[in-house]
């Protein structure tokens, strides 16, 4: 269901009407010198200096930030860990194991300007399911600096938890890691992230589809100067 909405400001400036949906998250719009927020669509308020922190903490919602398979770095000199064209993915054979040297696929992620700053993020990623026991596999190190910020030791996180119960046949599953503090990170800083199986657990050769970081959206620019 939609709703038209018009602005007026105090200036008697019109802001053109236009359809939003009655569900919709908070929105900033401008009208002549002055902006107006709707939170969650009720009535629109002039943004004032009083009222900003009121705007900026409310929750826009969640993000993904995604890394298809088909995108990822990969280091696999044992072959354990290798492209799979036929079903757009990376196969994991049950000989991995984890070790940061190898047998891992990498990405690298910049936090972007909407990201609420110091909020956790949650990793997780999505593969293809094909037996019970495929649970408690993924695992993954990282690091996170920001801007000006030099390299940091690698962290080992893990397991990722199955979201779903499987089923049967070939299924779309998604594993959940434990969420990752960002206390003192800033938007634009970077997290590099490798991620591997470990063949212990687990019958057969898994498939990953994409790797996915889950992050809190709060505004909808970033500081001036921050790429």
């Amino acid at each position: 269901m939609k709703k038209l909405i018009t602005i007026i400001t105090c200036s008697l400036v019109s802001i053109a009407t236009y359809s939003q949906d009655t569900n919709d998250r908070p929105v900033l719009v401008r009208g002549g010198n002055d902006y107006y927020y709707n939170p969650f669509g009720g009535s629109y308020t002039l943004l004032t200096n009083a009222n900003l922190s009121i705007f900026i903490t409310n929750n826009f919602g969640w993000e993904d930030l995604r890394f298809p398979a088909s995108s990822a770095g990969k280091l696999n000199p044992s072959a354990d860990v290798v492209d799979n064209s036929t079903d757009n993915g990376i196969d994991y054979k049950t000989s991995c194991d984890t070790n940061i040297t190898d047998e891992h696929v990498y990405f690298i992620a910049q936090l972007p300007h909407a990201w609420r700053i110091g909020a956790a993020v949650h990793p997780h990623v999505h593969y293809r399911q094909t037996n019970a026991d495929q649970t408690n596999m993924w695992y993954m190190y990282h690091r996170w600096k920001n801007i000006g910020g030099t390299n940091t030791s690698w962290t080992f996180t893990g397991p990722a938890v199955n979201k779903s119960s499987y089923t049967t046949g070939s299924m779309h599953q998604i594993a959940d890691f434990p969420g990752i503090s960002g206390a003192g990170k800033t938007e634009s800083s970077i997290m590099d992230v490798k991620l591997m199986r470990d063949g212990n657990f687990g019958t057969g050769t898994v498939l990953l589809k994409e790797f996915d970081i889950h992050y809190e959206v709060q505004k909808p620019t970033g500081q001036l100067g921050v790429h």
